[in-house]
């Protein structure tokens, strides 16, 4: 507490108190504050705090800045998630990885948001392209396909439900898949 007496950067100030615990006091001097660091950090403190909604407002004075990059995004679709708000975290999902490009962690994050369905018209042709690419994750192509499918057959897109199909039976390749295939394709 005795360094918040020598420091004059209201920035480093509202930082300090986050460190110290004192909430409440790091939130409002980060509101004061007009620059994208300090939504940052109020954006991180609230959800710390669980305060979805200071956490949304930060978030959004963020992005109002323009300074809005990959992990704020991220920052972003976990708090859809946290909001219910599924369908606008699958589709924020998708347009982190066409905005900032595949990671493994972007992919990760898009494969746990569609997983139920949300935003199926928008995340099948987003995981076919990645599928493509082939920069799934090895340990997630599985559920990727599994997610894929699922989204296209929402999405009502036959040819990309009959890919999905075609490559999960290429990835396992087990006869009992492929006879699975063979009979839903051939009349």
């Amino acid at each position: 507490e005795e360094q918040l007496l020598v420091v004059h950067d209201a920035r480093a100030q509202a930082g300090l108190l986050a460190l110290l615990g004192k909430s409440s006091a790091a939130l409002a001097a980060a509101d004061l504050l007009d620059e994208p660091a300090a939504a940052l950090l109020a954006a991180e403190i609230a959800a710390r705090e669980g305060d979805v909604a200071r956490e949304a407002a930060a978030l959004e004075r963020l992005f109002s800045l323009g300074a809005a990059d990959a992990a704020a995004l991220a920052l972003l679709v976990g708090l859809d998630r946290r909001r219910g708000r599924l369908e606008e975290a699958s589709a924020r999902a998708v347009d982190l990885i066409e905005r900032f490009g595949p990671s493994e962690e972007r992919v990760a994050l898009l494969v746990e948001m569609a997983g139920g369905g949300a935003a199926a018209a928008r995340v099948a042709p987003a995981l076919r392209r990645l599928l493509d690419l082939g920069v799934v994750p090895g340990s997630l192509v599985e559920r990727a396909i599994d997610v894929w499918e699922a989204a296209a057959h929402l999405a009502a897109l036959p040819d990309d439900v009959r890919a999905a199909r075609l490559r999960r039976c290429r990835a396992r390749d087990q006869d009992d898949l492929w006879g699975e295939f063979l009979r839903a394709e051939l009349p």
